[in-house]
């Protein structure tokens, strides 16, 4: 497996993805919408200009554009995700000081929290060190599940699959198969089977066009250097399941990626552990924390509840906006209800300040 504690030197070099994020950060600070104060202001134009470019250019691997929307025409690139998460707290800068008892500076990193939490997604390493790391983007800014990949699956059976593939999804237990087949669930189909179902949509969304169905192919299959890669990082495409190749994967990526020399100077490092703690109620940590971390600091408990509830929403809106944001809401409380019984039910405070925020940021209009 890869090394956690390689610790390559940052790059120098701004490329095209890096500087489009540049130029995005310098249009949040003008926009006249959000109506940020002088000192805000001031905050957040000193933590952007501590951006490493490093930083920087690792971001903009996730601001590409799917290439296959599947009739979701304004789904967004995975970085977009962030900016409007971002927005939404400038835009309710004082509910959030509110809610969180926090200053300008606070909101600052928060900021810096939330743009970075997903940077995993981008892989672990760069794309110019020998490894094909570009798989790890391209499978999340790519292979972007909606509403018609759930229909799909609803309407097919392990024989939809290729043997190998129907093999695996036949022996996972009954209750995963009635999941996926039944209500079009994909987070115990292994990555192999999910990206068969991405591929599929997208020849039928690419229809007589050559090109687009080469694309598909192109985009939705793995190579076997690709798949020795991911073997590198711990996860085999033929067994390990989607839910925990998206979830757990990208934190620990993120932290590997961070955690090397230049990327981050000692005050963003402070932020690090609440950014890559989104998925507390599902059990999900980076390296170095643990439940104690939380019971033992009221306000990282807030914090993180907060931004993982920001992100859920986010996340349930985007993908399926048509059914609302009462649907977004209640799916949202529903995860995260669902994982602090799984794993906090010995722990009430969890679930008392998760149910706090959430009621704080609907009635404030955050979420």
């Amino acid at each position: 497996m890869i090394n956690d504690e390689r610790h390559e030197p940052a790059t120098d070099v701004l490329n095209d993805g890096g500087a489009q994020i540049a130029k995005e950060l310098k249009e949040l600070l003008n926009n006249l919408d959000l109506h940020l104060d002088e000192s805000l202001r001031f905050a957040l134009a000193r933590n952007f200009a501590n951006y490493s470019t490093s930083l920087l250019n690792q971001l903009g691997l996730l601001h590409k554009l799917p290439i296959f929307r599947n009739g979701t025409a304004k789904l967004a690139s995975q970085f977009s995700y962030e900016l409007t998460m971002v927005r939404s707290v400038l835009a309710n800068q004082e509910k959030v000081k509110g809610i969180l008892g926090g200053d300008n500076q606070s909101i600052a990193d928060l900021v810096f929290a939330i743009l970075i939490s997903d940077i995993g997604k981008a892989g672990p390493i760069k794309s110019n060190e020998g490894y094909p790391s570009a798989v790890i983007e391209r499978i999340f800014n790519q292979a972007i599940f909606t509403e018609v990949h759930k229909e799909w699956l609803k309407n097919a059976s392990p024989d939809s699959f290729p043997t190998p593939m129907k093999e695996t999804i036949e022996a996972l237990p009954e209750a995963d198969r009635k999941n996926i087949f039944e209500n079009g669930v994909f987070f115990a189909l292994p990555i192999d089977a999910y990206l068969h179902v991405i591929k599929q949509v997208a020849f039928a969304s690419a229809k007589e066009s050559k090109e687009l169905i080469a694309k598909a192919e192109e985009l939705f299959t793995l190579t076997e250097k690709e798949r020795n890669f991911l073997l590198l990082l711990g996860v085999n495409t033929e067994k390990t399941p989607t839910r925990s190749f998206f979830t757990n994967s990208h934190i620990r990526f993120g932290r590997l990626f961070m955690s090397r020399k230049g990327i981050l100077n000692a005050e963003q490092k402070k932020v690090v552990p609440m950014a890559l703690s989104h998925h507390l109620s599902q059990g999900v940590l980076p390296k170095g924390m643990d439940v104690n971390s939380f019971l033992n600091d009221r306000a990282l408990l807030r914090n993180t509840a907060f931004l993982e509830i920001l992100d859920k929403f986010d996340a349930f809106y985007s993908r399926f906006k048509e059914k609302g944001v009462d649907a977004a809401r209640a799916s949202t409380w529903k995860a995260i209800l669902g994982g602090l019984n799984d794993n906090y039910n010995q722990y009430p405070d969890f679930l008392t300040s998760y149910r706090e925020i959430f009621d704080e940021m609907a009635n404030a209009g955050i979420i």
